[in-house]
This record gives structure tokens, C-alpha cells and sequence, in this order.
């Protein structure tokens, strides 16, 4: 399947989006030919953001000390339209990355993270301030045209979760004497 890009010229300016083989009876009969979903379809799904978890709960973390940091993201399966055909697509979360609003990132990468004690993604805040904290969730997807067989999608869509706050504190020592000493 070639798409044209605007204002590109026919072919051999055209750019592929996707292939696949065609069945007999689709080559015996052009109408039977199925529609393609292509990444752009994709992406234009309403795919739910994954859930960003913060480690502490609190909103708050020190200065120079891990706070942890996971993902929730669960597959789903969404109907949609596609040229006049019902399409079913199932969506599965694949990849993480994230952007702990300090100008440092992490990923994509496979590992969602998990809660504490099992510190796998930590972020240390270098300093003090209020950081807006992103989650992107990568699908890789398949879908199945009027009830056909299960297609994969080519390439991933990604959805960006809303920035959580979390505040890094810095403390500081000193020295005092003891009363009545």
C-alpha cells in the first residue's frame, strides 16, 4: 500500500506504509480486498495514557536520594472503522520512557518499573524545585478486519500521560549545641 505524501507527485515520489499478501479469492475478485491499518490509523486512536506511579506517594522527594518510579498500562482492545469495515484493534503496552522534568530521561525501554522494594527505575534530583514528571506508553498493535484473521500493525503508536508533580527537596545540616552545655 503506497500513500502520497501532499504535494508529492505520482510515484517515484510515493512512500510505502504497509504490505501484506493477498488471499486467492481477493486477486480472483479485486472488490474482496481488505483494508490496511496503517501506524497514522493507529496513532489516531483514543489509546489510553499509561498511568504514571511517583515513589514516594507524597508528592515530595529529597535531593540526591532514588525516587522510584512505574508504570501502569494495561492492554485493551478498541472497535473502530476502517473505509466502511469494523475493525477490532488490541493494543498492547510494549515500551516505556520517561521524562522526569529536570531535563534527564529514561527509555523507552521494556521494564514498566515496579512499586517498592523493587526499585527498577529510579530517578536522583540533582536540585531543589517542583519537576513535572511524563510517562510515554508504546503500543504495538494487531488488528482483525469484519472478524478476519488477527494482522499485525506495523511500527508502534505512543501516548504521553499528563505531568505529575513532584517536588524535590533539599536538606541541609548544622551543627548546634547541646542545651545547657
Amino acid at each position: 500500500m503506497f500513500e502520497r505524501p501532499a504535494g508529492v507527485q505520482p510515484p517515484p515520489d510515493w512512500q510505502m506504509v504497509g504490505a501484506r499478501c493477498l488471499e486467492a479469492a481477493e486477486v480472483a475478485d479485486p472488490e474482496a480486498a481488505l483494508p490496511i491499518m496503517t501506524l497514522a490509523d493507529f496513532q489516531s486512536l483514543p489509546l489510553p495514557a499509561g498511568t504514571p506511579n511517583i515513589e514516594p506517594s507524597n508528592g515530595y522527594t529529597l535531593v540526591g536520594v532514588p525516587t522510584n518510579v512505574y508504570a501502569d498500562a494495561e492492554p485493551v482492545t478498541l472497535d473502530t472503522d476502517l473505509l466502511g469495515f469494523p475493525v477490532q484493534v488490541r493494543a498492547t503496552p510494549s515500551r516505556y520512557a520517561w521524562d522526569f522534568g529536570d531535563g534527564n530521561a529514561h527509555g523507552p525501554t521494556e521494564d514498566a518499573g515496579a512499586p517498592y522494594p523493587d526499585l527498577r527505575i529510579t530517578h536522583e534530583y540533582a536540585s531543589s524545585g517542583v519537576h513535572g514528571v511524563e510517562l510515554t506508553t508504546y503500543y504495538s498493535g494487531e488488528y482483525s478486519v469484519a472478524g478476519g484473521p488477527w494482522l499485525p500493525i506495523l511500527g508502534e503508536a505512543e501516548v504521553t500521560s499528563e505531568a505529575v508533580d513532584v517536588e524535590a527537596l533539599a536538606g541541609r545540616n548544622r551543627l548546634v549545641a547541646e542545651a545547657g552545655g
